[in-house]
């Protein structure tokens, strides 16, 4: 099955990432919110993928630790790939009047493997 939409995915260390289905999984872990970012990188020899996504207004700082473990857990255990996670504080990342943007390939352009439908 697939797990997410596929209007937009990302090829990941063979593995088909779809940024609906990271939204959904974030949205497992008490104490993030819907404001997140999905950023792809690359080094000589993989792909890098880290997740900024905003904490809760209620959490504290010192909880941010934890709930990224939680977070990069809940991710390798559904989606089978590490994605590493980055807790913001409230309010850091952009805000959008249309639709946000989610998504961020700073990958080269030989190295892309994204697909848009």
């Amino acid at each position: 099955g697939v797990l997410g939409r596929t209007d937009s995915m990302v090829v990941i260390r063979g593995i088909n990432v779809y940024p609906s289905a990271v939204s959904a999984l974030l949205g497992q872990v008490h104490g993030l919110t819907e404001n997140y970012e999905i950023h792809v990188d690359c080094d000589e020899r993989s792909d890098l993928v880290t997740v900024k996504v905003e904490a809760a207004r209620e959490v504290a700082p010192e909880r941010y630790g934890p709930l990224r473990q939680e977070a990069e857990e809940v991710l390798k255990r559904t989606i089978g790939v590490t994605i590493g996670i980055e807790v913001l504080s409230p309010q850091a990342l952009p805000r959008y009047e249309l639709k946000a943007r989610r998504f961020f390939d700073h990958r080269p352009p030989h190295r892309k493997w994204l697909i848009q439908r």
